[in-house]
């Protein structure tokens, strides 16, 4: 995972707003399972807009983070919920939400989908991303923000990935495994664990899936 104290210096409030504008209209009900929701700063711009968030992520620090802003937070990863989360919010939930590729972090996506749809109310909705073959494949990528320069780079070997990032006076990489699975294998894994997908949108560099438990 990303460091956690560089975390909210390299993703800004404003950086969540499209995101969280696209979601505002296709949530149901009031109640979010913000699943890898990292420091919470998209959970606390879904809340000024009247829902109720539960943050999931399985690292520590980003928990702390975003327990320090007031929100709901749970360490957790989906595939492996805590006794936190089970027996808790069983049948609860109107919504459960991975944006930002975080799908495509998961191990066991059958299994993660499993565990969703045992949190959701009937007819809640799983909502998810994942990012197009280039967007991933992408170089070098420079962000300016006012005096704050943000520069990253991505190197693929297979499913695994290094990204470096550079600051002013700061740098650090880290590597992950992530996976490039088909749309097929997504459909096939929706519907074996109860889920019918009722939109399909095309971003610029993401496709958006919005599934409903049936």
């Amino acid at each position: 995972m990303f460091k956690a104290k560089y975390y909210d210096k390299i993703y800004r409030e404003k950086d969540y707003q499209k995101e969280v504008s696209f979601l505002k209209k296709h949530l149901i009900g009031e109640t979010i399972l913000d699943i890898g929701g990292g420091t919470g700063t998209r959970a606390v711009l879904l809340e000024r807009e009247g829902f109720e968030c539960l943050n999931i992520d399985p690292d520590e620090m980003m928990i702390r983070i975003s327990k320090s802003k007031g929100i709901a937070s749970v360490r957790s990863a989906i595939e492996n919920p805590t006794l936190a989360i089970e027996g808790t919010i069983k049948g609860l939930l109107d919504n459960a939400i991975m944006v930002f590729d975080v799908f495509n972090f998961l191990q066991d996506p059958l299994k993660a989908f499993k565990n969703v749809h045992w949190y959701l109310k009937k007819r809640g909705r799983l909502i998810f991303d994942f990012w197009d073959y280039e967007k991933r494949l992408k170089g070098f990528s420079i962000k300016w923000q006012g005096l704050f320069t943000r520069i990253s780079y991505k190197k693929w070997q297979g499913n695994d990935v290094r990204v470096y990032f550079w600051f002013p006076f700061k740098f650090f990489g880290e590597k992950h495994r992530l996976a490039l699975r088909s749309q097929k294998t997504i459909q096939e894994c929706l519907k074996e664990t109860g889920f019918r997908i009722i939109n399909t949108i095309k971003g610029e560099s993401e496709t958006t899936i919005i599934a409903e438990k049936i």
